[in-house]
């Protein structure tokens, strides 16, 4: 172990042992943070399914609304997770367990990513599936088979996003996805970005400029010509476009959050001494 401490080049087995170590370290306050999200996430779906099922409350309804906006849970787990992806450093004693961690600063800043994407994909995801099949489980226990909606699947529209007929893939809706998963990894790295630099709220800081950056691109681009006139002269090249300017973004903002993680320091600022002239009594 204290020759694998003394390398200077990247080690498999310490970047798992960093890993390990931040993946336990993050355990409660990522559960608290998604049991909190899910929490008002389906008390909203419950109230919806009152109003929107003539029987009253209904768990197959509300388990076919988790599963049709299974996307939109997605983005709201890792979000959050990005964001929390430096929250142990808001305090003193947490920066200085991350600076002292006997590891490389590549190391420990991968491994946080690595630590978000667990937490924000795979326990988020076996948290959707647990839900869905719970409230399928209690239609069936407390309300019987009538009114249950037909073909019920976990993941809703997504499982037939991409159709396949015969042997040829539908390459318009491929192309969709592709542009979807980069438009969604820019997007978690706007918030682990987020994350480095507010270590606090810093969740609804990157949202609400996220929505006043929406705003204005969506304005300008409603009522500009020369945008216009642009997208008709590369119609065909536009998705390609599109694709590389956000996949540039997405490792700008890794790379300014990788300098701001290895600049980081334990105490913020620089204090300065002066000297007077003259004595204050």
């Amino acid at each position: 172990m204290n020759t694998l401490i003394h390398t200077d080049r990247f080690s498999a087995a310490r970047f798992k042992a960093v890993l390990a170590n931040n993946i336990a370290e993050s355990r409660k306050v990522s559960v608290i943070a998604l049991g909190i999200a899910y929490s008002i996430f389906l008390l909203t779906l419950l109230a919806s399914t009152i109003n929107s099922w003539k029987t009253g409350l209904s768990f197959a309804g509300t388990a076919a609304n988790l599963s049709n906006l299974f996307p939109a849970t997605m983005f709201m787990s890792t979000s959050i997770m990005a964001s929390l992806i430096m929250h142990d450093c808001a305090r003193k004693e947490g920066k200085i367990n991350a600076i002292m961690l006997p590891a490389l600063n590549t190391e420990k800043f991968l491994s946080r990513i690595v630590t978000a994407l667990f937490y924000g994909i795979a326990v988020s995801l076996a948290l959707h599936i647990i839900l869905f099949y719970l409230f399928v489980g209690l239609h069936y226990l407390f309300q019987g088979y009538e009114a249950a909606p037909k073909d019920l699947q976990p993941f809703g529209a997504m499982s037939r996003f991409i159709v396949i007929n015969g042997h040829e893939m539908n390459t318009h809706k491929l192309a969709g996805m592709i542009e979807c998963l980069i438009f969604t990894m820019w997007v978690f790295s706007c918030y682990m970005l987020g994350g480095f630099i507010w270590k606090r709220r810093s969740w609804i800081i990157t949202s609400f400029l996220l929505v006043v950056l929406a705003i204005i691109v969506t304005f300008i681009s409603d009522n500009t010509s020369t945008i216009h006139s642009i997208k008709r002269a590369v119609e065909h090249d536009w998705r390609i476009a599109f694709d590389a300017a956000f996949l540039l973004l997405t490792v700008l903002n890794i790379w300014i959050s990788y300098i701001l993680f290895r600049r980081m320091q334990i105490v913020n600022g620089v204090s300065v001494s002066l000297k007077l002239p003259f004595r204050i009594k």
